[in-house]
């Protein structure tokens, strides 16, 4: 779907912002999901953004619909930093907002690996780890298999960590890879 929202944007001649004009940082808050909730100290989380440097401003925080439900946005608007969702993942526009999200910052940032990873990558953003407190899952439906623990999870995330865990001005040919 992602894939798809952007050829539609390059066909409608929305494509490309120029890297001139890409500015700030498009957060992305490790989101809780229909069946895991995900804590960690969101105000703690909004002070550490907040301190970023001149280079990352304006941060955006990109906070997805289960959170919204949970009042997450109020801890990050009180903060003084600006919220802003791509909305259900059912949506059919989805992956339109999230897209036109991602191609209008210069860099993008998460606390834990997700598909926002691979997505604003994919967008022209400099991707980087910003690391909070520690995430604590909370699963709320038995599952037989957790999709974030294991040998296999774990060697991508290392992986990850090692390729995005400092902010660089151009993207480097591993990491699109």
């Amino acid at each position: 779907g992602f894939l798809y929202a952007k050829k539609l944007f390059q066909k409608f001649g929305l494509e490309p912002i120029p890297d001139s004009s890409r500015k700030g940082t498009l957060v992305f808050p490790f989101k809780s999901t229909p069946l895991t909730t995900v804590h960690f100290d969101h105000a703690s989380y909004a002070e550490k953004l907040k301190s970023l440097s001149e280079r990352f401003q304006p941060v955006y925080v990109c906070i997805y619909w289960a959170d919204i439900n949970k009042g997450l946005t109020r801890i990050y608007e009180e903060a003084g930093i600006p919220v802003v969702t791509a909305g259900h993942r059912y949506d059919p526009l989805f992956f339109h907002r999230l897209y036109d999200l991602c191609r209008r910052f210069r860099y993008a940032a998460s606390n834990d690996i997700g598909t926002n990873l691979f997505l604003s990558v994919h967008s022209g953003c400099r991707f980087f780890y910003l690391d909070g407190d520690e995430l604590k899952r909370e699963v709320i439906l038995n599952r037989k298999i957790d999709d974030r623990v294991g040998t296999t999870f774990e060697k991508n995330r290392e992986e990850s960590r090692r390729l995005f865990s400092t902010p660089i001005e151009e993207t480097t040919v591993e990491q699109q890879a």
